[in-house]
């Protein structure tokens, strides 16, 4: 099963339900996994997720694998193709 999920202080959760955002991601991780009755998950973070999904792993023995992304991409010379022809 893969799937996806807006916590508290995010999207719909807080703009349609008022949820604010709370540290304890591992809360609204635990009720999702609970819902689904899901054991040995993997979960999957992009941008402020990465680091949320993080900590729902620390506390949460049902995740057994964490990919967590960040959105911010440093440019490195030799990342663009003009930067190549530079030499």
């Amino acid at each position: 099963m893969a799937g996806t999920f807006e916590g508290p202080g995010q999207g719909a959760a807080l703009e349609d339900h008022g949820l604010p955002m709370i540290p304890e991601w591992e809360r609204p991780v635990a009720a999702v996994l609970d819902h689904y009755r899901l054991d040995d998950v993997t979960i999957v973070g992009e941008s402020l997720g990465g680091g949320l999904v993080i900590r729902a792993a620390a506390f949460e023995p049902r995740i057994s694998r964490v990919v967590s992304m960040d959105h911010s991409r440093r440019r490195v010379r030799g990342d663009r193709p003009s930067d190549r022809s530079r030499g």
